[in-house]
């Protein structure tokens, strides 16, 4: 069989995707579709939901999270403006999914979809020299699907690596569901499992991803913590909205255990909902990387600050705002700009597909 052939075949035969849709992927690859399947509506792009106390000694936290961290073999780390720097370098935690094992890991022969992600250390020590965070106050999710791009071994050293940096990572078992990070007095939650996975890991792995499947009936860990936030992989790809099996998933996980969700995989942005003061954030797109399509390029980072109510004692999200940027790919370089610095076409372009999702129409 052809080597191009048997690649082609084989993304196919490891999709995790129903045929139906595993036939339209190279379609939606580059056009992402904007179909709202189940009339979600669009909402602002920020939003005070409980005012900040004025007391200076109120337990409060900025958390900024963003989509996904990918990189392809040989990968350059992408250059960050001055802007989203110091956005991320004011943050007490940032958050997002590292949508590949870290470490130097072998090519696979026996992985043939088009798609293998392997993460160099200098890829992520590149970002973090640039935004001047300390690890400790990064927190990575490892749990997607591309968990077994480098093998069962691959994941482990990833796991192991992450640990020796002092990166707080979530997502793996035989460690907890729930990882508990303690920021400026809170004690914050975070739960990462994969619906996905284009080659599930040896059940038996010393190190494996949790999946839905580990969800189950049983519940998340107790409430020994201030505030949970749930860091699932999941969603169709480049789809703009969210599918009704997602939806009910989030609304069961809000109403039970969680008090904010925040999704990835789809790496385009999707729309949030509120149950109550409680939010799901679908997808907020890629942090960096696969910029095919121009709305992957679309890089959405959002800031949550999170308090301590000094009345009833519980912990709230006071208010969040959505970041904009955008990545332009020259030669083998990628470069994340602010949108006041793109082209009026291309901010324009990229303005109106933002307006489709969140912002609530004028």
């Amino acid at each position: 069989m052809d080597g191009k052939f048997r690649g082609v075949w084989e993304t196919f035969r490891t999709s995790p995707y129903p045929l139906h849709y595993a036939l339209r992927w190279p379609f939606y690859f580059q056009r992402p579709s904007v179909r709202n399947h189940t009339g979600l509506v669009s909402r602002s792009a920020s939003l005070e939901l409980h005012p900040l106390p004025d007391s200076a000694g109120t337990d409060r936290a900025t958390l900024l999270f963003a989509g996904d961290i990918m990189v392809l073999n040989g990968d350059a780390p992408p250059h960050l403006c001055d802007s989203l720097r110091r956005l991320i370098g004011r943050a007490d935690l940032f958050v997002a999914n590292l949508e590949a094992p870290l470490g130097a890991h072998a090519q696979r022969p026996d992985i043939l979809y088009s798609f293998r992600f392997h993460m160099p250390f200098d890829f992520l020590a590149g970002i973090q020299r640039q935004i001047a965070l300390p690890f400790h106050q990064w927190a990575l999710t490892v749990a997607n699907n591309h968990s077994g791009d480098a093998g069962t071994s691959g994941f482990a050293q990833s796991v192991d690596l992450l640990d020796s940096l002092q990166v707080n990572h979530v997502g793996w078992k035989p460690g907890p569901l729930r990882r508990t990070v303690a920021v400026n007095g809170l004690r914050i939650g975070l739960v990462n499992w994969t619906h996905w996975e284009n080659l599930p890991l040896q059940a038996d792995a010393a190190v494996v991803p949790y999946t839905t499947r580990d969800l189950g009936d049983r519940g998340l860990p107790g409430k020994d913590v201030d505030f949970t936030i749930g860091l699932p992989h999941w969603e169709y790809e480049f789809q703009h909205f969210p599918r009704r099996e997602t939806r009910r998933l989030a609304h069961r996980l809000l109403q039970d255990e969680l008090d904010l969700i925040v999704g990835s995989h789809p790496h385009v942005l999707q729309p949030y909902e509120m149950l109550g003061d409680k939010l799901c954030f679908y997808s907020l797109g890629n942090f960096c990387g696969l910029g095919i399509a121009w709305p992957v390029k679309i890089i959405t980072l959002l800031e949550a600050v999170l308090f301590r109510d000094g009345l009833t004692g519980k912990t709230r999200l006071s208010r969040f705002q959505y970041h904009h940027f955008y990545q332009y790919h020259r030669d083998d370089e990628i470069f994340i700009v602010a949108f006041d610095d793109l082209p009026q076409e291309i901010r324009t372009r990229a303005d109106n597909r933002i307006d489709a999702v969140i912002r609530t129409p004028a």
